[in-house]
């Protein structure tokens, strides 16, 4: 899930974020959503299974991930 995710990435604070990091939605023992910046302080997400895939700010986001 993403927590796993979250462990195996290199953290990267927010205002470092480069397109095609991940960008984690929890804390630090538990993300319970992840998404993929695209640039300009939005990501691309999937909210939940059937949902469209979509643009979103990273308002809520508290780390970025990077492999």
């Amino acid at each position: 899930g993403a927590t796993d995710q979250q462990r195996a990435s290199k953290p990267v604070p927010l205002n470092a974020l480069r397109p095609g990091d991940l960008v984690f939605y929890g804390n630090a023992s538990y993300s319970y959503h992840v998404a993929i910046y695209v640039g300009g302080g939005q990501v691309i997400e999937a909210p939940r299974t059937g949902a469209l895939v979509s643009y979103d700010g990273v308002d809520d986001a508290w780390i970025g991930g990077r492999f």
